[in-house]
């Protein structure tokens, strides 16, 4: 008990350092009622997270007293059945405020989330084309029931182990031991538990088919081809799965029928498997990447049109140009377009290419950009030589402190030329002798 207060007082002193110091600063402000509301909607928020909490600790803790043997199995049952006889309330207090500790902050950190969802227009702004909800749906209301469930599923299963825990600490319950079966009211209580885990994993499925309308998983950003075909219609048969097993639960732990429940948990796992994983993955190696173009235009051109939307481009008029045989552009503007078309762009395959070509030694390519110098007036790739010190062998402390300090030098290539293999033509290579020369080439911090 001394130790849970002096770590309650050590928690309560930073937090009114914390609320003192915010408070002098936004009323440095001017914005005092800002701290006044952001407070006001945490400490709510921590209340009632504490209250569902303490309400559902003490529901376990009622039901472990209710079934502590009357000969404990060993000296740690002994000590807990005298506390529960003796010192229930004292016992309760720390149950309570352990999991009040652990468990309240996560939801009362989501005070900006609700109070963005309740001041925050959910019905403002386009529709999306795959659900037909409005933008604000998805910058107020959704993440505040992400975070709701998320906080739900951690409570939810928390109490379950809790009550399977104690039951074993008080000795009611010994797993391994001939006829010790878990106590028919913590049976029951613990499935109930793991019932509600699974409806609100239910609902949560539900709220993962919104938010793949903001997937990154796709030919471009927005649902793709996998989710549309694979996902969308997987997280349904998901949640449907999940409620029948929360039944299934139930059912089994009134009859006392382990088999029923575990049948139930399995089979919600191999779909769950099933369908997040192989059939996405089978999906997307058979059908999508031997056709993506042609497989992910509906995707592409939701993305283009919500492109164009967001940047005021839908009343753009566009017209065909017949050929006339001659070139339309100025003399020598066509042999410059061509000269600096584009072989190489600034994505991960180029900073992969420049650090083969390159040979820095210790030194490592990290970012590629693109930039216009004269040099042949052509466009070029531009990147720097920082410090790899995961790359070196021997990490040492004249390495690390006198030999290999910083990073040094520019690389630097032609954007529509290539060599050899395919590679880039270098026009400068960090420490080599080029047609760029840095005033001063050491990098001591790079992006």
């Amino acid at each position: 008990m001394v130790l849970v207060g002096v770590v309650a007082a050590v928690m309560l002193i930073r937090l009114v350092i914390g609320l003192v110091t915010d408070s002098w600063w936004f009323a440095d402000l001017g914005r005092s009622a800002v701290w006044r509301t952001r407070v006001l909607s945490t400490g709510l928020s921590f209340l009632v997270a504490a209250l569902v909490v303490s309400t559902l600790a003490t529901v376990v803790l009622r039901a472990l007293r209710a079934t502590v043997p009357l000969d404990p199995p060993d000296l740690t049952a002994a000590r807990l059945r005298l506390a529960f006889a003796s010192r229930p309330r004292v016992l309760a207090a720390s149950v309570v405020s352990t999991l009040v500790v652990v468990l309240a902050p996560a939801f009362s950190s989501n005070g900006s989330m609700i109070l963005l969802a309740l001041h925050g227009n959910g019905a403002a702004g386009p529709r999306d084309p795959l659900f037909g909800r409005p933008l604000g749906f998805y910058l107020f209301t959704l993440p505040l029931l992400r975070a709701l469930t998320g906080w739900l599923l951690a409570l939810f299963a928390s109490m379950a182990v809790t009550a399977l825990v104690g039951a074993h600490i008080t000795g009611a319950w010994r797993p391994g031991r001939p006829g010790s079966r878990l106590p028919y009211r913590v049976r029951t209580l613990v499935g109930w538990f793991v019932s509600a885990w699974f409806v609100v994993r239910a609902f949560g499925y539900l709220l993962d088919r919104w938010s793949l309308a903001s997937s990154g998983r796709g030919y471009v950003d927005g649902p793709g081809a996998t989710d549309l075909r694979t996902k969308l219609p997987g997280l349904i048969v998901l949640a449907g799965v999940s409620l029948v097993v929360a039944v299934l639960v139930v059912v089994g732990a009134y009859r006392r029928d382990a088999i029923l429940s575990g049948v139930g948990i399995g089979s919600w796992v191999i779909v769950a498997i099933a369908v997040l994983q192989i059939l996405p993955l089978a999906y997307r190696q058979i059908e999508v990447r031997p056709n993506s173009p042609g497989i992910e235009a509906r995707p592409i051109q939701r993305n283009v049109d919500a492109t164009r939307a967001a940047y005021g481009l839908g009343a753009v008029n566009s017209k065909d140009l017949a050929p006339t045989g001659a070139s339309p552009l100025p003399a020598g503007l066509a042999d410059e377009l061509a000269q600096n078309a584009r072989i190489w762009g600034p994505a991960t395959r180029t900073t992969a290419a420049f650090n083969k070509v390159s040979s820095l030694d210790y030194l490592r390519v990290l970012d590629v950009d693109m930039d216009r110098y004269k040099i042949d007036g052509r466009e070029q790739l531009v990147a720097v030589g920082a410090l790899d010190r995961i790359g070196l062998r021997r990490d040492t402390w004249s390495q690390k402190h006198l030999e290999r300090t910083h990073g040094f030098g520019v690389v630097m290539a032609p954007a529509g030329d290539v060599v050899g293999e395919g590679e880039p033509r270098l026009v400068a290579s960090g420490v080599r002798p080029s047609k760029v020369r840095a005033t001063e080439s050491r990098l001591y911090f790079g992006e």
